[in-house]
């Protein structure tokens, strides 16, 4: 904020620096902390600062986006305010760029019975915790499923991308092993028969799951919304009517 009590929000790189006063050099985005004072057009070569840092939020990407350098004119100035800053930074930041919010670098870790994509459960699981992302129905049903759909084998690309979001839910190893479709359980004969009918897929690793839960003591009623969250997935992703 400045004199007027001005605010606004600078959307920047990580690595993008901004000129701190107090430490009479750039310093990249990720470094700010709030209660930082920057320069400002307004200042001149003063040591006054009429921008403050109030907060600063780190996004996860939905595009690519990158930090520029040219040849002439280093610094400049961004914003209403503003705000003193430079187009090079140093070379051993993270570039990441804007995009949806998230929590970072700090995450909440998966919880058991958790229902979502298959990325989402990855990006949060914690090492050693013997939590494993089940999908259902297997990823080799939808595959097969998608490329009869197609007419053609899927792309790489395709195929990461349908295995990252496909539904899965977060369960112990043990009955993530228990399940129809884990391993060698899931023989090919098994897995054309699911692309065929994905509905039935569905519902026979379900009731698996379900007695897979019931049988280890778990909540019958958090069993029972696990179940249903499940498939509700599933039918917002089209894999089920």
């Amino acid at each position: 904020t400045d004199g007027t009590a001005k605010g606004e929000t600078l959307l920047v790189t990580p690595s993008h620096p901004f000129y701190v006063p107090a430490k009479r050099d750039f310093i990249p985005a990720l470094d700010l902390k709030p209660g930082d004072l920057l320069q400002s057009l307004a200042d001149g070569d003063s040591e006054n600062t009429s921008s403050q840092v109030e907060a600063l939020e780190l996004y996860l990407p939905v595009g690519q986006t990158y930090n520029l350098t040219v040849d002439v004119g280093h610094t400049f100035y961004v914003g209403e305010l503003k705000t003193w800053v430079h187009n090079t930074g140093p070379c051993d930041l993270p570039e990441w760029p804007v995009g949806t919010k998230a929590t970072v670098p700090s995450k909440t870790a998966v919880q058991e019975l958790e229902v979502d994509a298959y990325k989402n459960l990855k990006a949060r699981e914690v090492v050693g915790d013997g939590l494993e992302h089940d999908h259902i129905p297997s990823f080799a049903a939808l595959r097969t499923a998608k490329e009869a759909e197609l007419g053609r084998p899927l792309t790489e690309l395709e195929t990461r991308t349908l295995y990252q979001n496909a539904t899965a839910v977060e369960v112990p190893r043990e009955v993530h092993i228990a399940g129809p479709t884990y391993g060698g359980k899931n023989t090919p004969a098994q897995i054309q028969q699911d692309a065929a009918d994905l509905c039935g897929a569905v519902c026979r690793d379900t009731d698996a799951l379900r007695a897979n839960l019931n049988k280890r003591g778990y909540d019958s009623r958090l069993v029972d919304e696990t179940v249903q969250k499940i498939v509700e997935r599933n039918r917002k992703a089209g894999v089920i009517k």
